[in-house]
């Protein structure tokens, strides 16, 4: 069994990590610079940097095929996302696959989460851990 429960968002500036430790209850984050052209040198900086070891099992990676296809399928656990204000509706617009974008007959699939369950905040975080709020 894995001794961590890990999430990890990789952005287009940085990589975050959360986790907690199974055993004792601890929460770990970790902060790190993306790495575009190469994402999973980001994910393993910040395992590194939070000092959980990568492991070859992939009980505690978060995002592998189950995950994805449980997501895809909808037969997951309820999800919320918060994002950056002003951010809220960008999965919804569903854009990023569309092929033909002036296509008038397009059909919009399902959003794997509703918007009443995507949630904004003001502030973000720096790579040092200091909140900035863009108004300030």
């Amino acid at each position: 069994m894995a001794r961590y429960k890990v999430g990890i968002d990789v952005g287009g500036t940085f990589t975050d990590l959360t986790a907690v430790d199974l055993k004792s209850g601890r929460f770990v984050e970790a902060k790190v610079p993306s790495t575009p052209g190469d994402f999973v040198k980001g994910l393993i900086d910040s395992l590194k940097k939070s000092g959980i070891p990568p492991t070859d099992d992939g009980d505690h990676h978060p995002w592998n095929n189950d995950r994805n296809n449980s997501i895809i399928e909808r037969k997951g656990a309820k999800t919320i996302l918060i994002t950056t204000h002003g951010f809220r509706d960008v999965l919804l617009a569903q854009r990023g696959g569309r092929e033909q974008i002036y296509d008038l007959d397009w059909e919009p699939q399902l959003p794997t989460i509703l918007r009443r369950d995507i949630h904004t905040v003001r502030e973000r975080i720096d790579i040092s851990g200091k909140r900035r709020d863009p108004s300030s």
